[in-house]
């Protein structure tokens, strides 16, 4: 159904920015993990680039709920973060609030209220993640909590049966704790298993994240959205070319090297 429904909708409405993020504070503290960091500066002068172009933003949920019904909608953005660091609370949470804004989280239920282990396996520093007190008070002011799996494992290294177990227990766990539906899901790594549209679909899914995707629409695949990653370095008019519509036709064609890690074409840490 969902797929049927995005499919529809994609000739209308293909126009979306829907932002990846993971870390928002010191570059210095955050060492190796520096590619996937935003310092607090960088991110308030971001999200005022969006407000300048009077972009309304929404959570990944709110976009798929409007995306479905006939009416063509004005480009939207949706700005997304990976593993739920707990530095976000007070890096980006209020920068988010203070314009009214909410975002999208994706958490790796396994790990909620520990660490990025899969991060400290490569060398990386160990950075804390929120616990379900910080998830439930993000969801009570109006953010959307998804999954980002289990344990934060490569999927598409994964058993058909390993692979539909992280995920339907990432989402009946958050459910759990929080008490609310889960119904978006962030590929961990950015890699997408075999038959991934048919996993998603029986683990209760609607929607999945990916980073790269050869098409042009953003939303042409309801299980592998394509994400725009966005770095330090992405402000004043770099940012202003990542929120154009030439960005988004151009994108697929371009060579993403961070991108291109997510598929395993070049060795080297992803989302």
């Amino acid at each position: 159904m969902a797929r049927l429904v995005l499919r529809r909708m994609t000739s209308r409405n293909e126009d979306h920015f829907i932002l990846m993020y993971h870390h928002v504070g010191p570059m210095d503290r955050l060492g190796s993990l520096s590619p996937y960091v935003v310092t607090p500066a960088a991110f308030a002068a971001q999200l005022a680039v969006i407000e300048a172009r009077r972009l309304e933003v929404v959570t990944l949920g709110e976009l798929v709920a409007a995306t479905s019904g006939e009416r063509a909608l004005e480009p939207r953005v949706v700005i997304t973060f990976d593993d739920c660091p707990r530095e976000l609370l007070d890096a980006a949470v209020p920068e988010l609030e203070r314009r009214n804004w909410r975002a999208t989280f994706f958490a790796v239920s396994g790990k909620v209220g520990g660490h990025n282990d899969w991060d400290v396996k490569r060398g990386s520093p160990r950075v804390p993640l929120m616990d379900w007190s910080d998830l439930r008070e993000l969801a009570a002011r109006g953010h959307q909590i998804g999954a980002h799996g289990s344990s934060h494992t490569s999927l598409r290294r994964c058993t058909h049966s390993e692979a539909r177990a992280e995920l339907t227990g990432a989402r009946e766990t958050i459910e759990q704790k929080m008490g609310t539906a889960v119904r978006s899901l962030a590929w961990p790594f950015g890699d997408i298993p075999d038959g991934y549209a048919g996993l998603c679909e029986d683990a209760g899914y609607d929607a999945a994240c990916a980073i790269f995707s050869m098409s042009r629409k953003v939303l042409s695949d309801p299980f592998a959205i394509r994400r725009i990653l966005v770095s330090e370095r992405d402000v004043g008019l770099r940012m202003r070319v990542k929120l154009s519509r030439s960005y988004l036709r151009a994108r697929p064609l371009i060579v993403d090297r961070r991108a291109l890690k997510s598929t395993g074409a070049i060795p080297g840490r992803t989302t």
